[in-house]
């Protein structure tokens, strides 16, 4: 709970879930659904103990008093904008939550969930937020070891032939550090291995590696029908991007105009808000040769914001742009 500061109050910012209602042992999860958007429930969102339609008002019904309400950061991470809004609330009459009381929150739209549950998800999605920070030469070297035992001539040819262990562990953070699981190493490090003898960079070896698990990668951000929603980028963008690209031997950077760099800012901030708003994760496709680039450039801003390249994408796999960043032309 310590790692849960507060943080600040503010009235305009946009939340996925709604707010927590903890007393002794159980949370009630409640989700203002208020014109298909969740807010952070001002006063106004809040209503009056005297309107039965109103938050206020269906808490009441359920003998819960709101004392106080804070913002919490949930990630200790500075760049991580993931809030939750935690309401500190009483029971009136009794310390625990009644079966009566479960059913009656969960026919008025609301969820009751067990606190450990809501501890188990926060440390796991910050486990995996951060888990390239965690993954040390050492654990890369008992990977290797463990994948040798099987697989002996990919690890002979690969390490320390053609990689050093730093380098295939920075090929396996730049992975980690969006989201990409390195479960399926066999395959990753096989087409690390084919174009280790051409390339050192580590960026270029991840990009590599994306397009072998390309479907992996993908997955998450396909809809029902197994499309991709995906904003767009202006042909003309991405060839004056590329001309930014500054490849070394260690890495790779991507030099934005600032121009250009305020254009898309502003136009994927209008663009990702729509598809925040109806729980789907915004994805941005774009070549490989900047997407790496472009993650990196606007993850700070953007934490939420997956970078995918249409070399990633997996046949029969169609693309559907919910939005466009125009040209500046």
């Amino acid at each position: 709970e310590k790692k849960m500061l507060l943080a600040m109050e503010n009235e305009d910012t946009k939340i996925l879930v709604g707010a927590l209602i903890e007393w002794h042992q159980k949370i009630l999860l409640l989700k203002d659904e208020t014109d298909g958007v969740l807010y952070f429930p001002t006063a106004t969102r809040l209503g009056s103990v005297d309107d039965n339609s109103s938050l206020l008002g269906k808490l009441q019904k359920l003998k819960i008093s709101v004392t106080e309400h804070y913002l919490f950061s949930v990630f200790e991470n500075n760049d991580d904008k993931t809030s939750l809004i935690y309401y500190r609330a009483q029971i009136e009459d009794g310390s625990a939550v009644t079966e009566v009381e479960r059913k009656n929150a969960e026919v008025v739209g609301y969820t009751v969930v067990n606190p450990a549950d809501v501890l188990v998800t926060h440390f796991s999605e910050t486990i995996k937020r951060h888990c390239h920070q965690i993954l040390s030469r050492q654990d890369v070297q008992v990977l290797l070891d463990n994948l040798k035992e099987n697989n002996p001539a990919l690890v002979n040819e690969l390490v320390p032939t053609l990689l050093s262990v730093g380098q295939v562990q920075r090929v396996l953070q730049n992975l980690l550090s969006e989201g990409v699981s390195i479960r399926n190493l066999v395959s990753v490090l096989e087409r690390v291995a084919d174009y280790a003898a051409t390339t050192k960079n580590p960026d270029e070896l991840s990009e590599q590696a994306r397009k072998a698990i390309g479907a992996q990668v993908v997955k998450p951000y396909l809809d029902d029908n197994d499309n991709l929603p995906a904003i767009t980028l202006d042909p003309w963008l991405e060839e004056e991007m590329v001309k930014g690209i500054r490849p070394s031997q260690n890495e790779t950077v991507l030099l934005i105009d600032p121009k250009i760099a305020e254009h898309l800012s502003h136009h994927l901030h209008q663009s990702i808000q729509p598809m925040i708003a109806e729980g789907r994760t915004p994805a941005v496709i774009c070549s490989s040769m900047i997407r790496a680039g472009l993650r990196r450039f606007f993850a700070a801003k953007f934490p939420e914001l997956a970078f995918l390249s249409y070399e990633e994408l997996p046949p029969k796999i169609e693309i559907e742009p919910v939005a466009t960043v125009p040209s500046m032309q």
